[in-house]
């Protein structure tokens, strides 16, 4: 019988140090996991490089990995979206999925059929609006509280404090 799969996700102020995360989770020797990204694209620098790889579908996979981070699995299938509430995001793996289906709810909807809880979701959706980018790993129980001490190691933000002080500033986040 397969073990129960949860997702668990770290928020990162910027989107190259979530594709480090990535690469060292695909690297790490992890088994039976699915990592997502799904980035703030505000500035559209994402989707121009992938706009600029898209010129030869046969090589497509390999060139979004070294422009944009040099994974070849969950970097190379980022797909640019215009999300309402947040604006243009760049996404890939089972998020990117959710995101594609997604017609009511929005990012924080996705996010939710994706695993995440309610609170979690809405204040991991404020920080892709920011200018963030988040990391999901659908894993394993067992793994955890490995997958959750690498994110922090790799230097997700502590988002219950991101978010206590965005509401006390009264500018969002919902946890």
């Amino acid at each position: 019988m397969a073990e129960n799969q949860v997702a668990v996700a770290g928020l990162f102020e910027d989107y190259a140090t979530a594709a480090t995360a990535v690469q060292e989770l695909e690297s790490g020797g992890l088994h039976g996991i699915e990592i997502s990204l799904v980035a703030n694209d505000a500035d559209l620098k994402h989707a121009k490089r992938l706009d600029e790889t898209a010129q030869s579908r046969a090589v497509t996979g390999a060139a979004i990995g070294s422009v944009l981070g040099g994974s070849i699995t969950a970097l190379a299938a980022l797909t640019a979206l215009a999300i309402p509430g947040v604006g243009p995001v760049v996404a890939g793996g089972f998020v990117a999925a959710a995101l594609g289906g997604a017609t009511v709810g929005g990012l924080a909807g996705a996010l939710i059929g994706s695993g995440l809880g309610a609170d979690d979701a809405d204040v991991y959706a404020e920080g892709i609006r920011r200018g963030g980018t988040l990391v999901v790993v659908r894993t394993p129980e067992a793994q955890v509280a490995q997958i959750e001490a690498f994110l922090n190691h790799a230097g997700a933000v502590a988002v219950a404090e991101r978010a206590a002080a965005w509401r006390e500033a009264g500018t969002g986040g919902r946890a």
